[in-house]
């Protein structure tokens, strides 16, 4: 980011949701969790292990995407520190907004950091969606909107990503024969303006569409094994419901006491990781900064 104006800008926006998402965080999270009785810490530390190392898999899955950009890997993991407790706290997935954001003004590209999320979401959305719907079929329940929700984001994707190619040529082989209307003119400046989208989309995901697609599917049956791990010892028993219930939360923000807790630890790893990566980050950059003073 270049100017001085664009920084107090870009560091504005952050305290601003960073604050609201630790304020949604605690009164639809952390209350509930300190309301618990009984809570087991050896349970709590074990899940919490698990979860960092899941966590850290979803991070490299992001990484891979934007490898190409060549990010350093540990500015890369502080935003992405950053940027995970808003993308918790949000309902509707409205925290996915400030990623994009602050992964493109740090790659230098808005466009950049859209489509390298969107992308990051498509790939985890199709594991997700197959153990939705198995899930569905096994409580024998009806189907949830957020299957609907997904499977519709996934047709719809991979709709246009597939079938742009083929509209390209088709719309810019017609225009070329009505070069001299205005109106074609701008129909192929606009076209070629998407095209850039669709290129860069393309260079993103080249080459490491399976190892998206391995990540995405070992992190969802980690996370799967965690939270049976998690049910199992608090008590709850772990049943399909459960899961359908932590995945629903995700986008309504309705949750029970079960989901409050592991969705609450979740977030707790993450604020303990800002707390200590930040002022870390800080130390350094005034270290650096007398050296170079000197």
């Amino acid at each position: 980011m270049g100017s001085k104006t664009g920084k107090t800008i870009y560091y504005i926006i952050n305290a601003a949701v960073i604050v609201a998402a630790v304020y949604l965080l605690y009164t639809r999270y952390f209350e509930g969790m300190l309301k618990q009785t009984g809570l087991k810490l050896p349970l709590l530390l074990g899940v919490g292990i698990l979860m960092t190392f899941i966590y850290a898999m979803k991070a490299f899955r992001l990484y891979v995407i934007f490898m190409d950009r060549r990010p350093g890997w540990g500015r890369f993991m502080e935003i992405y520190i950053k940027t995970m407790p808003a993308a918790i706290a949000f309902p509707l997935k409205a925290g996915e907004l400030f990623r994009m954001y602050c992964f493109g003004v740090e790659l230098g590209s808005f466009r950049l950091g859209i489509l390298g999320i969107l992308a990051e979401r498509f790939f985890d959305t199709i594991p997700l969606l197959i153990l939705l719907t198995l899930f569905t079929m096994i409580s024998g329940g009806n189907v949830m909107p957020i299957v609907v929700v997904t499977a519709g984001f996934l047709i719809l994707i991979s709709a246009v990503y597939l079938s742009f190619p083929s509209i390209y040529l088709y719309i810019n082989k017609y225009c070329m024969i009505s070069i001299r209307s205005q109106k074609a003119v701008k129909i192929m400046e606009l076209l070629e303006s998407v095209k850039k989208w669709f290129d860069m989309l393309r260079e993103l995901i080249k080459d490491r569409v399976a190892l998206l697609l391995i990540i995405s599917s070992f992190t969802w049956l980690a996370e799967c094994f965690v939270l049976m791990i998690f049910a199992w010892g608090l008590g709850y028993g772990f049943e399909t419901d459960l899961f359908l219930t932590y995945v629903n939360s995700v986008f309504n923000g309705q949750t029970n006491a079960y989901v409050n807790l592991y969705v609450g630890l979740s977030a707790v790893l993450f604020l303990l990781a800002f707390i200590v990566v930040y002022p870390v980050r800080y130390i350094k950059k005034m270290k650096i900064a007398g050296r170079a003073g000197n």
